[in-house]
C-alpha cells in the first residue's frame, strides 16, 4: 500500500524490485550531517544488478564511500540467514572522481575506482578479473547470436488455462523448477494454447530456469524442449543465425564459464533475459560447433547422472578455450575442477 508513497519520497525507490535497506540507505545519508560516517550492515544486493542501478547512482552522487567488507553465504555472518551481507562505511559528502575504495572479502580484495563508475556501465562495484577481461574480448554476445524472451505465460493471471488432464487443444505447462542442466522433470499440468498471446511451441526452444538462488553453485540450468508451454519462471532462447545451432548455444549456456559470468555481476535470485542478452558469447569455429553439437545430442538423451556430468565435463574444457581461459584462469571458475592441467593442456583449438 505504500509504494506510491515510496516512490514519491524516495530518489532509489525507482526500477526493479522494492526493498526497504534501499530506502534506510537514502533516509541514513540524508539524515546525517555534512562529512558525517555512517557505517550500515545490509545485503550485498546492491552490488550490481538493475533493481539498485538507482540506489547505486544515488550513493556515487551524495557519499564517498570508504571501505566495504563483503562477506559471501559461506562466511555464515548470522545464524538463521543464508543471504551474503556487506558491511558500509561512507562519509556524506560527494566523491571526487580521483577517489577509490576498496571492496575487501576473506580471501580477495578489489579497489574501486569512482572513474569507473558510469551510467554506461551501470555503476557496477565490482572491478573486472582476469577472466571476465578475458572473456570480454568475445566480439559477440548472447544477445547478438538469439532471440530471448520470459516464458509463454505468466503463472498467476493464466491459471484459469491449467489443468490437470490433457485434451487435444493443450500441451504440456513447464515450470523453471523442472528445469535442469539437459534435463526436464515431467509435471501433471496442462495449459491451453489459447493462453497464449505469442505461439512458437513447435519450435524447438532452450528453455532455462528464470528463478535460481544466488546461493546456489550452478544458477544457469537449462535444456531443449518443443511442443511445451513455459511459464514466465522460465527463459526461452533460439539461435537466430543460422551458422550457430540451439545445441550448440546451449552447450555455452550450460557451461560453468557462463555461470561463472553471470553470477560475478548478478545480484539477485533470478535470472534476468536482459543480463543474458549482454553475457559475451565466444566464436565457434568448425570443429568444435561440430563436437559441441554431438556432446550436446548425447547429453539430452543419457539417462545416467554420471554420465551427463563426463560429457559436460569436455564441453567445459572445449567452451573455456574457445573464451582463450588458461588452466590457472579455469581454477579461478572451478576451484575443484575435475580437469586436470595436463587434460586441458593436451586440447588444441584448430
Amino acid at each position: 500500500p505504500l509504494k506510491e508513497k515510496y516512490e514519491s519520497l524516495f530518489k532509489v525507490a525507482h526500477g526493479g524490485k522494492r526493498n526497504l535497506y534501499h530506502l534506510f540507505f537514502e533516509e541514513g545519508v540524508c539524515l546525517n550531517k555534512e562529512h558525517g560516517v555512517l557505517s550500515y550492515i545490509t545485503p550485498d544486493t546492491y552490488f550490481s544488478g538493475n533493481d539498485t542501478l538507482a540506489l547505486r547512482e544515488f550513493l556515487i552522487k551524495h557519499v564517498t564511500i570508504s571501505t566495504i567488507v563483503h562477506y559471501t553465504e559461506k562466511d555464515k555472518v548470522f545464524d538463521n540467514v543464508t543471504q551474503a551481507v556487506a558491511v558500509i562505511t561512507m562519509i556524506t559528502e560527494k566523491a571526487s572522481m580521483k577517489s577509490s575504495f576498496e571492496i575487501i572479502g576473506k580471501e580477495s580484495k578489489s579497489i574501486i575506482n569512482y572513474s569507473c563508475l558510469t551510467k554506461e556501465a551501470k555503476y557496477v562495484f565490482k572491478s573486472d578479473n582476469i577472466v571476465v577481461t578475458k572473456m570480454k574480448q568475445s566480439q559477440l554476445t548472447f544477445g547478438d547470436v538469439t532471440k530471448s524472451y520470459k516464458g509463454d505465460v505468466n503463472l498467476g493471471l493464466k491459471k484459469s488455462y491449467f489443468v490437470e488432464e490433457q485434451y487435444p487443444a493443450t500441451l504440456p505447462l513447464v515450470r523453471g523448477i523442472q528445469i535442469s542442466q539437459y534435463g526436464y522433470a515431467k509435471g501433471r499440468e496442462y495449459c491451453y494454447k489459447k493462453a497464449l498471446t505469442k505461439d512458437e511451441t513447435n519450435k524447438e526452444r532452450i528453455v532455462l530456469q528464470e528463478v535460481a538462488n544466488m546461493g546456489l553453485q550452478q544458477r544457469i540450468k537449462a535444456t531443449i524442449l518443443k511442443n511445451v508451454i513455459c511459464g514466465d519462471s522460465c527463459n526461452l532462447v533460439y539461435s537466430k543465425d543460422e551458422t550457430i545451432s540451439n545445441f550448440v548455444v546451449l552447450a555455452v549456456l550450460n557451461s560453468k564459464a557462463v555461470n561463472y559470468y553471470f553470477k560475478y555481476y548478478n545480484q539477485t535470485n533470478h535470472v534476468p533475459i536482459g543480463e543474458l542478452r549482454k553475457i559475451p558469447f565466444p566464436k565457434v569455429p568448425k570443429k568444435e560447433n561440430g563436437l559441441l553439437a554431438n556432446f550436446v545430442a548425447k547429453a539430452l538423451v543419457t539417462k545416467q547422472k554420471d554420465d551427463v556430468l563426463k560429457i559436460m565435463g569436455k564441453i567445459d574444457i572445449i567452451v573455456y578455450h574457445l573464451y582463450g581461459l588458461t588452466y590457472d584462469e579455469v581454477l579461478i571458475v572451478d576451484p575443484e575442477t575435475p580437469i586436470t592441467r595436463e587434460e586441458y593442456e593436451a586440447y588444441k583449438l584448430v
